[in-house]
């Protein structure tokens, strides 16, 4: 097993801080029960993120606040103007503990640690299990980012430079989802895989990613088995 070395003159407090605190992990919660404490910005943001799964997302999803007023109508989601006790988190799969109030998100955690469910502290993740990295969704393609809390600054800065770079591969993201069903179907898994090496080290990105029609689909119509030629010009006329 690797371990991350450290340089020498690296104080120890120092090396703590760089230990990793989480395990990086992309979690479904399709058929989960989530339970969402707090309705502020932050609490709707989270809503709103849960809500854009769709079929994807939460089988349900528990709104807690005492002060809630309106809420988006939604066939999963059930609203209680209350605050949240123990009993509430019989069912939960996940906890986002979102109130305004530090003490309150503490008392939160508590309870969940108490029951063994999973818990995200917005006001203080290191109290929760679960910490919400940055995201950068161009679908298919999703990339998260975390600077484990030692600089929101930079975590903002890079977001939107990975955003750039994220849009600039997403047409070739999209061509290899095209064309791998129809290549797996009528090729051995080494042919695949060598196929696949192939266009991925090619110029196949560039061409997508510039526009360049014609040699996007000159370059496929040369690699490819000659039974997809018909279905490469949609194929690449979809994406440029």
């Amino acid at each position: 097993m690797l371990l991350p070395t450290f340089p020498s003159s690296m104080d120890a407090s120092a090396k703590k801080s760089m230990a990793r605190k989480y395990y990086p992990i992309h979690l479904s919660l399709r058929g989960k029960c989530c339970v969402l404490v707090g309705f502020g910005r932050v609490g709707q943001r989270k809503l709103q993120r849960l809500l854009a799964m769709g079929s994807f997302g939460p089988a349900s999803i528990m709104v807690f606040d005492p002060q809630i007023k309106e809420v988006p109508k939604a066939p999963n989601l059930t609203v209680y103007q209350q605050t949240l006790d123990e009993t509430c988190i019989d069912r939960a799969d996940i906890v986002f503990a979102c109130t305004n109030d530090p003490h309150e998100n503490a008392r939160i955690c508590a309870l969940c640690r108490a029951k063994h469910v999973l818990c995200n502290a917005a006001s203080d993740p290191d109290n929760g299990d679960v910490a919400l990295p940055a995201i950068i969704d161009a679908d298919p393609l999703c990339l998260t980012l975390s600077t484990q809390g030692t600089s929101p600054a930079l975590a903002k800065k890079w977001r939107k430079e990975l955003e750039v770079w994220a849009a600039s591969k997403h047409a070739m993201l999209c061509c290899m989802a095209r064309l791998r069903p129809l290549l797996v179907a009528t090729m051995s898994s080494e042919e695949n895989a060598a196929l696949f090496t192939t266009l991925a080290n090619g110029p196949l990105e560039t061409y997508l990613h510039q526009g360049e029609t014609a040699k996007a689909l000159q370059y496929l119509t040369t690699h490819l088995p000659p039974h997809l030629k018909d279905v490469l010009p949609e194929i690449v006329n979809d994406l440029t």
